[in-house]
């Protein structure tokens, strides 16, 4: 079995990989700028048979959706035991720990630069959370059976269930590993942040948003608007309240 975590930046995409690679159906590779991902993901000719990733799309890829749609759909016709699953998180709430994140590293954005993320900005942290629901909306309709979208908030409050339905969805057991899977994040950031234990902290920001992150968006009010605004149709979609 072939297997890629992936979705959005901030959107659960770390928790996930670990979940999986917990249930020891595939090999986690990772790339040579990063040991979260394999960012060479659609550079291969072959995907090595056991191979299993996380890439968040699109930004990691600096690939636009159509193509991240084409690259998956090629793959997918390729290997037919390729297996995708996307992370999905409150769209408002990706937007909000996006633009949060995303500042300078002076101001406590995870990146060593002092310029905003690509997807650091109300515009881009909006369309980023939209390509990628347009990426998964495509490639489920294409192959239904071999798409899987997990929600981050149902990974946390009810993991034994949601890691359940991901070990049917690859037609194996559950493992304690995988259940689990909060005490072997990687990711420095999240490591400081919150540790080895699972975090409920950052569940429906949306709805607490003058006091999350210190009150960062307590001035913001018009950027939580506009996303709920903007992303309604994805909130809708994944069964989300505004």
């Amino acid at each position: 079995m072939r297997i890629l975590v992936t979705g959005t930046g901030r959107g659960g995409t770390t928790l996930l990989r670990e979940v999986v690679i917990g249930l020891n159906v595939a090999r986690f590779y990772c790339g040579v700028y990063s040991k979260e991902e394999d960012r060479a993901f659609f550079n291969y000719n072959e995907l090595p048979e056991g191979y299993m990733t996380k890439l968040t799309l699109p930004n990691s890829s600096n690939l636009g959706r159509d193509t991240c749609c084409e690259g998956l759909s090629n793959y997918m016709e390729k290997y037919n035991d390729l297996h995708l699953v996307f992370s999905i998180r409150h769209p408002v709430d990706t937007c909000m720990s996006k633009i949060v994140r995303g500042q300078k590293h002076s101001d406590g954005g995870h990146k060593w630069g002092e310029e905003i993320s690509a997807d650091g900005t109300i515009e881009t942290a909006i369309k980023a959370v939209i390509s990628m629901h347009d990426i998964y909306k495509t490639v489920k309709k294409r192959y239904p059976t071999r798409v899987l979208a997990v929600k981050m908030e149902e990974l946390i409050l009810n993991p034994r269930e949601a890691i359940g339905r991901i070990a049917t969805f690859f037609h194996c057991g559950v493992t304690q590993r995988s259940l689990t899977f909060y005490m072997y994040n990687s990711n420095p950031y999240q490591f400081r942040d919150y540790g080895t234990e699972l975090n409920t902290n950052q569940i429906n920001l949306y709805e607490k948003w003058q006091t999350a992150y210190d009150g960062f968006f307590s001035q913001r009010e018009k950027d939580i608007e506009r996303a709920k605004h903007e992303l309604r149709s994805e909130i809708k979609d994944f069964g989300y309240n505004i």
